[in-house]
């Protein structure tokens, strides 16, 4: 009997453990959303990515890298038109002790509102826990009707 208390105990542990990584990663990905709608290249290279990181093909080495990275890439959306960007849907596979995929369908959107085409965008977040912390470890883009199961 007392084996199957700390059993379940064990369960429940573990059960209120990945629920709550859930919320801290669901909370990373729209601070990291917020972050980028607002071009703050610096914020996300020092408190969002790890380092070292990979963005699609790109090795990002160092904070620097990254801060870099993101101010060619606002130069280059805004000169579309690109004014923000919106979370459409958002899933969180974890995948082991302090590893998880996320999913995620976005918009990019023009000051109007109105989308830049595609309408529907998508892209994959690898996430590692470091020191207690969430942290973005690879960012690949992806076609927004491929799903990915985790069971």
């Amino acid at each position: 009997m007392r084996r199957l208390a700390i059993l379940a105990a064990l369960l429940l542990t573990a059960n209120i453990s990945l629920a709550q990584d859930a919320e801290e990663l669901r909370a990373l990905l729209d601070q990291y959303l917020t972050l980028f709608s607002n071009e703050q290249s610096r914020v996300i290279a020092e408190e969002i990515m790890a380092t070292p990181a990979i963005f699609w093909d790109r090795a990002l080495l160092t904070h620097a890298d990254t801060e870099m990275l993101f101010d060619e890439l606002f130069a280059d959306i805004k000169g579309r038109g690109w004014t923000r960007s919106v979370s459409l849907s958002v899933d969180v596979c974890e995948l082991g002790h302090g590893l998880a995929l996320m999913t995620l369908n976005y918009s990019a959107l023009r000051e109007d509102g109105e989308a830049i085409p595609p309408r529907v965008r998508g892209a994959f977040f690898l996430l590692r826990k470091l020191e207690a912390e969430w942290r973005i470890v690879a960012i690949y883009g992806r076609d927004p009707e491929v799903t990915v199961s985790c069971r």
